[in-house]
């Protein structure tokens, strides 16, 4: 067979083939080199804990004039707990209160004070303090459940002053 004469040109196009083709040949030579592989398992965990978180809200009576009569309002709060928690929820007297069966808003421009009452039920029988008793029970979905509180406000002496009544109750959540 005769020899082949290589050409600039012939010259040219082999050295392109061999630089197209030279990362697959460094790759199956190393993947030669590392023959064997090596495996484990990388353990992953999460702990999920017992745990509850309450979002604040509010009771508004609004605008009233004279307190002649009963004043119902109604106000919620949320509640998220892991799923299976159980839980109970306590209400404390606020700021102004001595218990949570004698709570009072204060005026703070005249220091006056109307009296008031937070219930756990629609019918407003059962008072929302913070002692076994008058403690709200539930369980926690995982989800945010809301919790309604029941106001009102009994006729009672009129502070003389038209004025901002406020007060801040603490809610506790016990899980």
């Amino acid at each position: 067979m005769p020899a082949m004469e290589l050409t600039p040109t012939i010259l040219r196009r082999l050295r392109k083939v061999l630089l197209a083709i030279s990362p697959a040949v460094i790759g199956i030579v190393a993947g030669e080199a590392c023959a064997a592989t090596a495996n484990t398992n990388l353990g992953v965990t999460l702990t999920i804990s017992a745990q509850c978180v309450v979002a604040g809200g509010a009771v508004a009576f609004g605008p009233q004039g004279v307190l002649s009569s009963i004043i119902d309002s109604n106000g919620s709060f949320s509640v998220t707990c892991t799923s299976g928690t159980p839980y109970s929820i306590g209400l404390d007297q606020g700021l102004f209160g001595l218990l949570v069966s004698a709570r009072k808003m204060r005026s703070s421009t005249t220091g006056a004070e109307v009296s008031y009452a937070l219930y756990l039920d629609a019918a407003r029988t059962l008072n929302w303090g913070n002692l076994i008793g008058s403690l709200l029970s539930n369980t926690g979905t995982g989800d945010t459940q809301t919790i309604n509180v029941y106001g009102r406000i009994l006729p009672q002496a009129t502070p003389a002053a038209a004025s901002d009544y406020t007060d801040t109750v603490t809610i506790s959540v016990s899980y």
